[in-house]
């Protein structure tokens, strides 16, 4: 197998370690566009300056974790030249280029992942086997929230250069912190509305929102109230639902899953979710059983439009004060 990665920041050369560990034989082509950078990267077998160059080779995979902003090119692309597509969340900035996303991969019938990392993470998968088995009856609210302190996100580099720090290469909280919309999507299905309230409050150097609250209401399912921000110093990730029979807590940085109800109380239904990167792998193994297997991809492009649609319409629910129809 040959797969391009395009882009070498930390998720970069995450995935280029894991994918080397998962299959020794892939040739893999970096994409670096800086021409400084001329060091081909350990695991790496060739180093080029731009994806048109290494399409010309025809690889089987792509794996793109550059800017947001480029990702619909980035991945037209690559589609169009025949590959596979491993695609950092989200999927883009707009809806439309989302939906041309969508389109060529069906046209193409190519594999389209986006990495929403955190549903391979053995917790939250605990979480959704309880709730889905109806241990809470039915669902009637939830809260998901995210909270963490965006220049320790990546140590050592400058918070104010990155993307999540700047609208013009895709951040901004609703697009940068998705990951909350991806997965309450996931445990309740097809979402209704979205009203929300999205905010800059912080002193941070960045120009687009760091806070967001939204209100999500699903077809057949409970209200969810999605809290995001980058702006707390002591990161927490935790999902609270509350069914007619008890209650189900997740706590996404302890890797834990507890269970209420009147006959027994809290009870622990699941303790820690061993090393980090492991979830990563678990990913990177999935998207190659798509290519390997024709498995389809577990957040497709479809999923994808799903929570870009919802972030965008959170955004105007916000700028007009109203409730967005989804």
């Amino acid at each position: 197998m040959h797969v391009v990665v395009l882009g070498l920041g930390s998720i970069g050369r995450r995935h280029l370690a894991n994918l080397r560990s998962l299959d020794p034989n892939c040739t893999i082509t970096v994409v670096r566009h800086r021409l400084a950078d001329s060091k081909i990267p350990d695991g790496a077998n060739l180093l080029l300056h731009s994806l048109a160059e290494a399409l010309l080779s025809h690889p089987d995979a792509v794996i793109i974790c550059g800017p947001t902003t480029l990702h619909h090119e980035q991945c037209i692309a690559a589609l169009e030249a025949g590959a596979h597509v491993f695609l950092e969340k989200p999927i883009a900035c707009s809806i439309t280029d989302a939906e041309n996303i969508a389109a060529t991969a069906q046209a193409t019938r190519k594999a389209v992942f986006v990495g929403y990392n955190l549903r391979f993470l053995p917790s939250l998968q605990a979480l959704r086997r309880e709730l889905h088995a109806g241990s809470i009856g039915r669902a009637l609210s939830a809260r998901a929230e995210i909270g963490q302190y965006l220049p320790d996100w990546r140590p050592g580099t400058d918070y104010r250069a990155s993307n999540s720090a700047r609208m013009a290469l895709g951040g901004g909280i609703e697009l940068e912190l998705s990951h909350e919309i991806d997965y309450i999507t996931w445990l309740f299905g097809r979402p209704k509305a979205v009203s929300a309230t999205l905010c800059r409050n912080s002193d941070l150097e960045i120009d687009g929102n760091d806070t967001a609250e939204m209100l999500i209401e699903f077809t057949n399912g409970p209200l969810a109230s999605v809290h995001l921000d980058m702006t707390d110093r002591a990161t927490n990730r935790t999902c609270r639902i509350v069914g007619t029979e008890g209650t189900l807590l997740w706590d996404g940085i302890a890797g834990s899953v507890s269970k209420f109800d009147t006959e027994n109380g809290w009870v622990s239904l699941h303790d820690g979710d061993g090393e980090r990167n492991e979830m990563y792998v678990a990913e990177m193994r999935h998207f190659l059983e798509c290519i390997t297997e024709a498995k389809p991809p577990l957040i497709d492009a479809n999923a994808g439009l799903q929570t870009v649609r919802i972030a965008l319409a959170a955004r105007i629910a916000s700028e007009k004060g109203t409730r967005i129809p989804l």
